[in-house]
């Protein structure tokens, strides 16, 4: 295949698997709203608050109309339908695709305002995705697609770097007492894995040195070693996995993952 084949063939990979990301997002926010209604810890009453531009009457009365709950379950139901038309056309439709990709970007962004706190690297990640999707759609040649291309496989070789950098300059990571505590809470913990590390507690620092060095390392995806690259990104694939099973980051698993054909393509590896 040639080159702007090849960079279609991996743009279509990140979309299909960021649509994923939002499909999966939006079934569980539409299946268990609590969270976003107006007694939930994430309730718009109390989130417009925050500054003084979304508690303002001019924003209430236009963006605002949206973010209130329960209109605001119909933007679920809207970005989930937008990832279904992305998944179920394919991209040769360049102008339609941009369109869903810049949509779910600015919905992503709304989102964010409505909630601002709560929001985790899977949400960071699949807006700063859809933004690059869009970019390379709109323009849709083999420069904006290399463009948004190498954007992704960057932004997440940065995600992961500065997230180890900050788990090694923390002793709690370092000595294996941040992972046991996470372990073993009630949102992101589990019950069994964090009975394990209390016990062995050399699990959880050898845990957490693989968890960093992993992170750490991640940038040399881009080294241009097909071993190095297939390695690393299999450790990711099995990081991901692990965390959905034990902390329930299940959004995690599909939009970093998503991110892993652009790395593919950017390292020379595969996609060429």
């Amino acid at each position: 295949m040639n080159e702007w084949e090849n960079c279609r063939l991996a743009i279509r990979a990140v979309e299909l698997l960021s649509s994923a990301t939002v499909i999966i997002s939006s079934i569980e926010m539409l299946t268990n709203p609590s969270t976003i209604s107006n007694k939930g810890l994430s309730s718009w009453p109390v989130s417009q608050l925050a500054s003084r531009w979304t508690a303002a009457s001019s924003f209430q009365q236009s963006v605002g109309r949206l973010l209130v709950y329960p209109h605001v379950l119909g933007l679920f139901v809207f970005r989930l339908v937008c990832a279904i038309i992305l998944v179920s056309t394919g991209n040769d439709q360049p102008h339609l695709h941009a369109s869903l990709t810049g949509l779910l970007f600015l919905s992503s962004v709304l989102l964010t305002v409505r909630s601002p706190y709560g929001h985790d690297g899977a949400d960071q990640m699949s807006t700063i995705t859809f933004l690059a999707l869009a970019f390379a759609y709109a323009i849709h040649s083999t420069i904006s697609l290399n463009i948004a291309l190498w954007f992704v496989a960057l932004q997440s070789c940065l995600s992961y770097f500065t997230a180890g950098y900050a788990k090694l300059v923390s002793p709690l990571w370092r000595s294996g007492k941040g992972l046991e505590g996470i372990l073993k809470t009630s949102i992101y913990g589990h019950r069994l894995a964090g009975k394990l590390v209390t016990a062995f507690h050399p699990l959880a620092k050898w845990g957490s040195w693989l968890t960093i060095s992993f992170e750490c390392l991640f940038v040399l995806t881009l080294a241009g070693i097909p071993f190095l690259t297939c390695l690393l990104l299999g450790t990711g694939i099995l990081f991901h996995l692990l965390n959905a099973i034990f902390m329930r980051l299940n959004t995690f698993f599909w939009s970093f993952l998503a991110t892993y054909p652009a790395v593919l393509y950017c390292a020379g590896v595969y996609f060429n």
